[in-house]
């Protein structure tokens, strides 16, 4: 997880004064195009706005996968839907604890309290908070969602349920959207006690992986890491040597390292690759010599067992998924690209099951299960997987890059 994103605006052709110039690694800099109007996602609709606060402080119910429009589980981990479409219920995550900043301190967690006030204070026009801060909220106004969700309701501390007028078939991908974004009202009752309601679109608070620390004007905004993030992007392991010792490795465990001695686009330096792995064992207490041979002895050496740990990769040769998790980890290819020599009839019923399926969602949904086996199991470890490129002379016309790590000249031509 990044520890901290600082967003310094270009405003004209140049760069303000005031904006860092260089940063720590741990600093993530991206200039936006213009500065926010504000910070409280509900009254806005343009991603400049919705960058600086719904991407960086917040959380919804339910969110957009990274980089895809997927909907997965956010603040609430599942929902059902009624048969009719009209009732969602929302089972809210537990644990989730809001930003903790100098101008504000939560006593409790995230529960269903800040739902009902995130959503009745673009429902209700005489919420007491509303009425203090006056506004509107475009986007869900603008959706028809004042209209369409009749009524709000607090089932218990982790469950609430909106009731529509009429069927909603995007309401799930609505609530993800940055507009639906879940204030604290722990908060708001804070700011309307101060009679500081317009805070809260200028000091937000919300559950997101970044939490506010600065804004000066045109210039940046600053944000630290959420230490305390519900869903935490690194994996801390405080004493690793421990790890290895409970799986009955002890210190001084010697192994060979096999890197193989020929250059592919997802390992073009396995000697480098291998030295890298023999320094990162050797903290952990795991002595490791690295061998190689003439890639023919290699194949010839590895396929008969001879191998410690090995590198060695994979180019599909036919695009389907089998290519892949029957030839390289089943039973029958033991003798032959299955270097691991492992051989588990759980994984190997699954995956010739899904051979011999037609259908593709159930084939897709086998060959998953397939590959949890092998995660639990850990036959191998895969390291990189590598995007193709090809140089060539410009003279050089229609030459295909092929998906199966071939070369085939057939159709190219040469210009003068």
């Amino acid at each position: 997880m990044l520890k901290h994103a600082v967003l310094p605006y270009l405003l004209g052709a140049g760069l303000l004064a005031g904006a860092p110039l260089a940063h720590a690694a741990s600093n993530l800099v991206f200039c936006s195009e213009g500065s926010p109007a504000g910070f409280d996602p509900g009254q806005y609709t343009t991603s400049t706005d919705f960058d600086a606060s719904a991407e960086t402080v917040f959380n919804r119910l339910s969110q957009f996968e990274r980089g895809g429009t997927a909907v997965i589980p956010g603040l609430a981990t599942r929902w059902d839907i009624s048969d009719d479409g009209l009732s969602y219920t929302f089972h809210l995550r537990e644990g989730v604890q809001f930003h903790s900043t100098d101008y504000f301190k939560p006593s409790r967690p995230f529960n269903a309290d800040d739902v009902l006030f995130t959503f009745n204070r673009m429902l209700d026009r005489n919420l007491p908070f509303r009425k203090a801060y006056p506004t509107e909220f475009p986007y869900f106004t603008d959706m028809g969602m004042d209209k369409n969700i009749v009524k709000l309701e607090k089932l218990d501390e982790h469950t609430v349920r909106f009731t529509l007028a009429s069927v909603d078939a995007a309401f799930i991908q609505n609530m993800a959207m940055s507009f639906a974004s879940i204030q604290s009202a722990e908060y708001a009752e804070q700011l309307l006690k101060q009679g500081k309601p317009a805070d809260i679109n200028q000091k937000p608070i919300g559950t997101g992986p970044f939490v506010f620390a600065k804004y000066q004007k045109d210039a940046q905004i600053r944000f630290k890491g959420n230490k305390a993030y519900w869903q935490p992007q690194d994996v801390k392991i405080d004493n690793p040597k421990a790890l290895v010792h409970e799986a009955g490795v002890r210190e001084g465990t010697e192994i060979t390292l096999w890197a193989m001695p020929v250059q592919r686009p997802y390992n073009p330096n396995a000697r480098l690759m291998a030295e890298m792995i023999q320094a990162d064992w050797a903290k952990i207490g795991i002595k490791a010599s690295i061998v190689s041979y003439e890639w023919g002895e290699y194949m010839k050496r590895a396929k008969a067992g001879e191998n410690g740990a090995m590198l060695i990769g994979w180019s599909g040769d036919n695009g389907d998924p089998d290519n892949w998790l029957g030839t390289l980890y089943g039973c029958d290819a033991v003798n032959g690209n299955n270097f691991s020599k492992w051989c588990d009839p759980a994984y190997d019923a699954l995956i010739k099951q899904a051979k011999a399926t037609p259908d593709q969602a159930r084939r897709t949904e086998l060959y998953k299960q397939a590959q949890h086996i092998i995660k639990a199991q850990v036959p191998i470890t895969p390291i990189a997987h590598s995007t193709v490129y090809q140089p060539m002379r410009k003279t050089v016309q229609d030459f295909k890059i092929s998906p199966f790590g071939l070369n085939a000249f057939y159709g190219v031509s040469v210009s003068q």
